[in-house]
């Protein structure tokens, strides 16, 4: 819980992130669920990267979604389930990241 006071948090416009994102040589990875997602387990994470996540019910803004570069990926579900909370989705997709970077072997 305290972790929250010790990662670096910014409040950016759609046009700053994508710029942010330029700037810094940054793979843009956003969440969605339409027919050009793929699953997050065939992202390369390995490059350095920047993941947006929507609201469960909103989903990610059309325009992070429609900015050049932006690379859309879903989590592939089983059974009736329709989604995830946005909590148990970043702990999925941020494993994968984890997994991608430090558990090759």
């Amino acid at each position: 819980m305290g972790a929250i006071f010790r990662l670096p948090v910014a409040s950016l416009t759609v046009r700053e992130l994508v710029s942010f994102v330029r700037e810094h040589g940054l793979g843009l990875y956003a969440t969605a669920l339409d027919r050009n997602a793929r699953p997050h387990t065939s992202a390369d994470f390995e490059e350095p990267s920047l993941i947006v996540f929507g609201r469960e019910g909103s989903g990610v803004s059309k325009e992070i979604l429609a900015a050049a570069g932006t690379r859309k990926i879903f989590i592939p579900m089983a059974g009736e389930a329709e989604s995830f909370n946005v909590a148990q989705a970043c702990a999925i997709v941020l494993y994968e990241t984890f997994r991608q970077r430090r558990l090759k072997d």
